[in-house]
């Protein structure tokens, strides 16, 4: 099943996209399989996606879970947006951005009435061109990018999830570099983890959609080694 959170497409630029909050939206989605049936269930995060997945995991710890799929999975999202923003050279910076914000959402951030839109230009390229930009609201970004968005930092919590973890990465990613998945999976290995594994997807970039076929057998692999089957019959006579 494939969902959305409400961090999707316009939730950045509406106000309505709070990272934190997309917890609530897994567990629907998850208590809506297990509702349905379901044994197997396996939960696929995909760049903030992942993060999201990393944050919801690391809170729940479900039973029902056999494992998770962390695909472009970030160390940590407002350290690589701060990279960014200063390597193209944005505008506003991230430095006059986050005190805009402070200003702005004042105290209590998440449930501030002074939130706007606004767009962050050349944080994404060389220009001021719409690929190069990016459109937030203050507080979602906060929630997001900030130097205060400390569950969108995996590095931070990700050492709680106990279930089988799956990393993968394009070799070509041009967002998430090869050292991230290999120091995440460290720190969850050191927690006392051992199901962890990384695999790097070659001729692949961030969505790994150019090498489908190996993205897709390492998810498969995961799946039939972590699952259980709900078919088998416990009188073997019968």
């Amino acid at each position: 099943m494939s969902i959305n959170t409400r961090l999707a497409t316009a939730g950045q630029i509406t106000g309505q996209g709070i990272f934190d909050d997309t917890i609530y939206d897994i567990d629907v989605a998850v208590e809506f399989l297990e509702g349905e049936g379901f044994s197997n269930i396996f939960v696929l995060g995909y760049s903030l996606g992942a993060a999201m997945v990393v944050n919801w995991a690391s809170i729940r710890q479900n039973e029902g879970i056999r494992g998770i799929v962390l695909e472009g999975c970030l160390y940590s999202g407002p350290t690589s947006q701060k990279k960014r923003f200063t390597t193209w050279g944005s505008d506003p910076t991230y430095e006059k951005l986050y005190g805009r914000a402070k200003d702005l959402l004042g105290d209590d951030p998440h449930d501030s009435a002074g939130d706007q839109t606004f767009v962050a230009y050349q944080c994404r390229g060389p220009d001021r061109t719409p690929g190069s930009s990016e459109i937030f609201t203050y507080k979602t970004w906060w929630f997001m990018g900030g130097p205060e968005a400390r569950r969108a930092m995996a590095y931070e919590h990700i050492d709680k999830i106990k279930v089988p973890i799956l990393f993968l990465r394009g070799e070509a990613d041009f967002l998430t570099e090869s050292w991230e998945p290999e120091a995440l999976a460290e720190i969850v290995r050191k927690a006392g983890n051992r199901n962890v594994r990384v695999k790097q997807i070659p001729k692949a970039r961030h969505d790994c959609m150019e090498n489908p076929d190996a993205m897709v057998n390492e998810i498969t692999n995961m799946f039939l080694e972590y699952s259980v089957d709900p078919y088998i019959r416990k009188d073997p006579a019968k």
